[in-house]
Parts: structure tokens; sequence; C-alpha cells
């Protein structure tokens, strides 16, 4: 890829997400309320919205007759779709924020230890085993396992992150009873 999203423009619409839902006082009241609504949010932009626009595109173009007109039309939908995805998830992590979680320590281990999954050397016989096929990459010198779905896989020695720290012990009971 030889265009990178700006991780400025991220986080000034991450901040924007933030005002809109200061300003709709969605922080406000019920906690687990709140995060029920943001789910119920993320399932209708993704489910209804971005996973439809998708698959209407790619029908508009595998079919007998090519409409690239509808295609082009899902395709706006599509990002429309991923971008209020990308809205109302930014508004759970941050109800979770609200609610007493460290979402800024999350993001970081996740993010990284994500990155763990690149081994620099493979056991191709444990790949084998697993079904994975290790991938070369030559900018970043390190393999890249995929399955037959293509899918990344976790190599044979991943470890997963710790958050228990991150999250308030109790956490559901004192959102219910607070």
């Amino acid at each position: 890829m030889t265009k990178e999203v700006d991780s400025n423009i991220v986080a000034a619409a991450f901040d924007n997400v933030f005002k809109f839902n200061d300003i709709s006082k969605q922080f406000e009241g019920d906690v687990l309320s709140g995060i029920n609504l943001q789910l119920d949010l993320i399932f209708e932009e993704f489910c209804t919205e971005t996973i439809p626009a998708f698959e209407e595109g790619c029908n508009a173009v595998d079919s007998h007759f090519v409409d690239l007109g509808e295609a082009n039309k899902q395709a706006e939908k599509l990002l429309d779709g991923a971008v209020d995805t990308f809205v109302v998830v930014s508004g759970l992590l941050q109800k979770l924020h609200a609610a007493g979680m460290d979402v800024n320590a999350a993001l970081l281990r996740v993010t990284e230890n994500n990155l763990s999954k690149f081994p620099k050397k493979v056991e191709y016989n444990w790949c084998e085993k697993q079904g994975y096929t290790p991938v070369f990459n030559e900018k970043y010198a390190c393999f890249v396992l995929k399955n037959a779905n293509g899918k990344t896989c976790k190599p044979v020695d991943y470890k997963s992150v710790e958050l228990t720290d991150l999250v308030p012990t109790n956490f559901f009971k004192e959102a219910q009873y607070g």
C-alpha cells in the first residue's frame, strides 16, 4: 500500500466523535444502557449498512449485466458505512473510558500485541499442521502466517494481551448499581 490514512485525521475524527457525544449528552445516565445503545448502533451501521453495500457492490459487477452505476453507488455506501462504523466504535471506546476503563493503554497494548503475530522465522512443519501458509514480507523482514481464507494467524509462540488491570474491578456490578 502506498498511501496511508493520516493518523492526525483519525485523531481529529475521534475528537469530533467525542464532541458529538458530549453535546448530545451520551456520557450521562445509566452506563450499561449507554453501552448497549452503542453496541446496537455498531450492529446497525456494520450489519445493515456496510456489509450489504459490499455485497450489493460485488453483485453489481459479478452479474452477467455489469451495472457500474450501481457498483459506484454501493462503493460510496461502503465508504459511508465504514466511516459510520468507525464513529460508533469510537463512541463505544469513549463510553468505556468514561466508565473507568483505560482505553488508551488498551489500544496501545492490543495493537502492539497484534504486531507480535509476525515472526522473524517460522516452523514450517507446525505451519503445515495448522493449515497456515507462511509468507515472507520483505519490507518488514518477517513472516505472515495465512490460513486458507487469507486471515493472518498467530504464530506458535504467540502470547495473548493482558487487559485485566485496565478494567475496573466489578465493572458490571458497579455500572449497574453505581
